[in-house]
């Protein structure tokens, strides 16, 4: 049996402009380590927050919910801070993509980069997401099917409160995009459900950027990150946070 142990966030020590990646729900830093190094070989100093209970055995990740992974976010942001950094961007993937948000909406950031940022989420499609990391979790600990199976209404009752304000999570933060003025650029795959291009273009007319990108990469699903056209993505998240305007 694999023993599950919390993933450890990631800090890459480099200028004094600080990125901030943030991983999706039910996935963890792995999402934004190729990111982080590819931006920390051209100077930037990056830290990857490891979420509380992400990585963990589905009856410990469930114990957590958004506004413990905010304050992991939080974190980062003072640990960048804390490190010199006199400017901070900030990157996301889905729920990551809401925690970069709302970090433009509440924080001083210079870039925020979003990738597969969910909007109009329902909770039935949340706790899919949740089953199939239950169904991973289940495999590595070499439990049977049939123990998934018979576990599966229970999972859907426990983790409701967690689907529940994850889900207010989502439109609370979708509710204040127009008080977002920094520099953004919305990244969707093609490949994904055609809700996050709904998504990403519903972002992009109601912030109030003056600068804004918005792209479609046509190999891509959800995790953008690890997908055929990461090359692409790492160039054009370097252009869009070294340009001037």
């Amino acid at each position: 049996m694999i023993k599950l142990v919390q993933p450890n966030p990631i800090l890459l020590n480099g200028n004094q402009h600080g990125v901030l990646l943030l991983h999706s729900y039910t996935s963890t830093v792995r999402d934004m380590k190729l990111l982080a190094v590819y931006l920390n070989d051209h100077g930037f100093t990056c830290y990857t927050p490891a979420y509380q209970g992400h990585g963990l055995k589905v009856q410990d990740f469930i114990k957590y919910g958004p506004k413990d992974w905010w304050n992991d976010v939080i974190q980062g942001y003072q640990i960048l801070r804390d490190s010199g950094c006199k400017q901070i961007s900030v990157i996301g993937i889905s729920l990551g993509a809401v925690m970069s948000l709302k970090m433009a909406e509440e924080f001083d950031i210079h870039r925020c980069i979003t990738m597969s940022a969910p909007q109009g989420r329902e909770k039935k499609d949340i706790f899919k997401r949740l089953v199939n990391y239950a169904d991973y979790m289940n495999k590595l600990e070499n439990h049977t099917n049939n123990d998934f199976e018979n576990n599966i209404t229970k999972l859907e009752s426990a983790a409701d409160q967690q689907i529940s304000d994850f889900h207010l999570f989502i439109q609370h933060t979708l509710s204040k995009i127009d008080t977002i003025t920094c520099p953004i650029a919305l990244f969707y795959g093609k490949k994904d459900e055609p809700l996050y291009k709904t998504s990403a273009e519903y972002i992009y007319m109601h912030v109030r950027s003056k600068n804004k990108l918005l792209k479609e990469y046509t190999n891509s699903g959800h995790l953008m990150t690890l997908s055929p056209d990461q090359q692409e993505l790492h160039q054009d998240i370097l252009n869009f946070l070294l340009s001037n305007t």
